[in-house]
């Protein structure tokens, strides 16, 4: 199933279960597909979604964070976040990354970055 068609299913199923973050955080994203499609005059695809799901998702974060500083309750905007996170791919932690970084120095036998340059 195509992410395009996984959102429109669970848009669905989450304004049949009553789940109002789910809806709306999905409805905006629904509505930014279909802006998307009427700027380019042709279908989106997979990549073009998850760059407009990444940047949903740094809007709230963002919003969070402004809550936060007011002290004011965030679980709501944590519910949409939580919603959007199971469309993004997993990303790597720190550790991951320091370790994923160390195999390719290894593999690639770099002894001074200055020198590959």
């Amino acid at each position: 199933m195509m992410l395009e068609e996984k959102i429109k299913v669970d848009y669905m199923q989450a304004f049949k279960d009553k789940n109002i973050p789910a809806k709306e955080v999905l409805g905006l994203v629904k509505s930014a597909i279909q802006n998307k499609v009427i700027e380019t005059q042709k279908p989106v695809g997979d990549d073009t979604i998850l760059d407009i799901i990444r940047k949903e998702a740094k809007a709230i974060k963002e919003t969070i964070g402004y809550l936060e500083q007011a002290q004011k309750d965030i679980s709501h905007e944590e519910a949409k976040l939580t919603v959007l996170s199971h469309y993004l791919p997993a990303q790597l932690t720190q550790e991951e990354t320091k370790n994923l970084v160390e195999k390719i120095i290894a593999e690639q036998h770099i002894t001074d970055i200055q020198s590959q340059r």
